[in-house]
């Protein structure tokens, strides 16, 4: 069956090839507007901002070739993908934001009609500004052949210059500074007042911000090479020895065996531990073999694949098959063990945003294990099984970013601390400060509960940092100052700030009341 494509739903005359000749403009409409967002600034909702214009800037400077859906579902990914960097700040959000830029970028311009590893690796060229062939390009110095005139013709030898003039600047700044006969010869030519503004950290973020704008502002041509199906057909057609691959799975299932049987005793049958065993140590070696067996299971399942998943019958490949089925269902049940340890082990020591990322990991490692089962069930392919390991990674990394997991923790260990319940563990007062403005709601919380009493009580800090003792009501008056003080400027603004910002001024209203302060007068 013959694939068709739609007609691009951007048609040329849409974005006319006079509006692509300011080509090389753009970089440096975008490193100026990147030096306006970021430099000496917060960063907040500026990185949507910016990364909204290097999409208007994708739009302007390429041929868009994308039909409707394509083009809808690149609007959408970059929706989605905008939205963590909404939230909050972070590495996981300049993450999210560049890869919907990338395949926004890709989908428009048509460039995303190839396979998932073609697509990621046209992906990481789009982000390291295509650095290679640059590179490449600048070595070789083979003149470009182009037939320009006029505008575009000054415009393109205008973009040529630009980043030797500026290295020339970074090096007349810092020849003025170091050199006075130098700094009074350019006094003659009075460009002190040009100078004066600008820094050497201010040029090299202009030209990185430039360089690496250029592969958005046309996006290549990404022209696959001929490759011999021959060689691919010969490279997967061949594994590892059905007798090995029979004899390994024997030893892993009886190795497997022997830990379900220990977890069988000692987690879900409630025997204590033995002497010298506690529950840290017990859950940290949980998660140790974990991490082993979810990456031998994958590996295995792959290699596996030539004996395990033809669809021709034999006795070896059936006890392939059987052995395959029975690891995988052990490591599902190592994976729940692994979880109750470490929800026991919060229930004596309470939450901290490491054991949250615990349980995220645990749960991608029994989605893992579902989706190897699917692959040998279905005779997926190895792309399907990385492809879709790779959608669960980025949907619990998607969720991460925009829940607050700071105040999910410090909210969780309120509830359940000791004081509250009467068992469980006592209130980790120092991580609560540490969890900073989110946990603020929670520590209220708890000072209102336990009453003005509780707000005077402190903790023994190290013989080394005597100054460190404080109580939970000076933590929370330093949140409120912090936030109090925090600059006004929109660059930095979240919505999670916003969120925060706006539960301190609805409880300091709710202080100022007349009844309020005649039900806790003893709260200040």
């Amino acid at each position: 069956m013959q694939n068709t494509v739609s007609p691009a739903i951007f048609p040329d005359r849409a974005f006319p090839s006079r509006l692509r000749a300011l080509r090389p403009v753009l970089p440096i409409a975008l490193a100026a507007a990147a030096d306006w967002l970021f430099f000496d600034g917060p960063t907040g909702v500026s990185l949507s901002v910016f990364i909204g214009l290097v999409a208007v800037a994708v739009l302007a400077g390429n041929r868009l070739r994308a039909n409707r859906r394509e083009a809808a579902v690149a609007t959408a990914t970059l929706g989605l993908c905008l939205l963590p960097s909404i939230e909050t700040t972070g590495f996981l959000a300049l993450c999210f934001g560049s890869g919907g830029l990338a395949a926004f970028a890709l989908g428009v311009t048509g460039r995303l009609r190839v396979a998932l590893p073609t697509a990621l690796r046209r992906a990481f060229v789009l982000l390291t500004g295509n650095a290679a062939a640059r590179l490449r390009r600048a070595v070789s110095q083979r003149p470009r052949r182009h037939s320009v005139s006029g505008l575009r013709a000054a415009l393109s030898v205008l973009g040529a210059w630009v980043i030797p003039a500026a290295i020339g600047l970074v090096f007349v700044r810092m020849f003025a500074s170091a050199n006075p006969v130098f700094e009074s010869w350019i006094g003659l030519l009075d460009l002190r007042w040009i100078l004066s503004d600008l820094q050497p950290a201010r040029y090299a973020f202009w030209l990185l911000v430039a360089f690496a704008a250029v592969p958005f502002v046309r996006v290549p041509a990404f022209r696959q090479r001929p490759r011999a199906k021959a060689a691919s057909a010969r490279t997967g057609s061949s594994g590892i020895g059905s007798s090995l691959v029979l004899r390994s799975l024997i030893v892993v299932n009886l190795v497997f065996a022997l830990q379900t049987g220990l977890d069988a005793v000692y987690l879900w049958g409630g025997s204590a531990l033995p002497p010298g065993v506690s529950p840290a140590e017990d859950a940290q070696g949980a998660a140790h073999v974990l991490v082993l067996s979810a990456l031998l299971a994958a590996g295995l399942v792959l290699l596996a694949g030539p004996a395990a998943l033809r669809p021709e019958r034999s006795g070896s490949r059936t006890a392939i098959r059987v052995l395959l089925h029975a690891w995988i269902a052990q490591n599902v049940v190592l994976v729940l063990s692994a979880m109750l340890r470490l929800e026991l082990y919060v229930e004596t020591y309470a939450l901290t945003e490491a054991r949250v990322a615990a349980f995220v990991w645990m749960g991608l490692v029994a989605s893992g294990l579902m989706l190897i089962e699917w692959r040998l069930v279905f005779a997926k392919s190895g792309t399907w099984l990385v492809g879709v390991n790779l959608l669960a990674l980025c949907v619990a990394l998607y969720a991460c970013v925009l829940l607050d997991l700071s105040a999910i923790v410090a909210r969780y260990n309120v509830e359940h601390s000791k004081e509250f319940t009467g068992a469980g563990a006592p209130l980790d007062r120092r991580y609560l400060c540490r969890l900073g403005g989110s946990a603020l709601p929670a520590i209220e919380a708890f000072l209102e509960r336990r009453g003005t009493a509780e707000a005077l009580v402190t903790w023994n800090s190290p013989a080394t940092d005597p100054a460190a003792a404080r109580s939970l009501s000076d933590c929370a008056r330093e949140i409120r100052w912090d936030h109090a003080h925090q600059s006004p400027d929109w660059r930095g603004w979240t919505f999670r700030e916003h969120r925060l910002r706006r539960y301190i001024e609805r409880t300091n209203e709710s202080s100022r009341r007349p009844d309020h302060a005649a039900e806790n007068p003893g709260r200040r």
